[in-house]
């Protein structure tokens, strides 16, 4: 994904069985599949932003990962950002058994997508990571396209970095435990 946005492409379609687990060269490495709906992201003046097609599907998309963007025009159009956003509902869904949107109906998924009181973080979720990678889900999944980080490189920097983090504490905890 990362060398799909770093092309200007986005995909605008995310979603579990979009990624696919493979080897190469004795390496295991995740593949995006499908890029059916993707988008070449224009640089302008104003920045980067990708057209909507006049008569686009507004099921151009999986729904249940969508965001608000999708859904909305007044958000702007769908790029990257757009990308990130689904990813961490994948990354959500993977780390707490749950699906990042909840809801089984268009209306529910819709609204949740778009509810600012309510974001669909790990914490949000059930499982608490710690304070840094909440806040990195937390931007990942802001309703504000603006808001959030606009290339799927910096979301999954950030998110390493705060996984460190709070690797680090607890292992300086577990020190300090077994030395008490």
């Amino acid at each position: 994904l990362c060398a799909a946005h770093d092309g200007n492409v986005a995909h605008r379609d995310i979603k579990p069985s979009n990624i696919m687990l493979t080897q190469v060269l004795g390496r295991h490495t995740a593949k995006i599949l499908d890029f059916g709906i993707a988008k070449i992201v224009q640089e302008t003046g104003g920045g980067a932003h990708t057209t909507r097609d006049q008569g686009e599907s507004s099921f151009g998309f999986t729904p249940c990962y969508a965001a608000p963007e999708q859904w909305v025009a007044r958000y702007g159009a769908t790029g990257p950002w757009t990308d990130v956003f689904a990813f961490a509902l994948v990354c959500v869904e993977y780390l707490t058994a749950q699906m990042g949107l909840p809801g089984d109906t268009i209306p529910h998924w819709m609204g949740a997508s778009m509810d600012i009181t309510q974001r669909p973080t790990p914490r949000a979720r059930g499982v608490d990571l710690g304070d840094a990678v909440e806040s990195v889900f937390q931007k990942a999944l802001a309703v504000n396209p603006q808001e959030r980080y606009r290339h799927m490189s910096t979301f999954w920097s950030e998110l390493k970095n705060a996984a460190s983090v709070r690797t680090s504490r607890a292992s300086m905890a577990d020190a300090a435990m077994s030395n008490a």
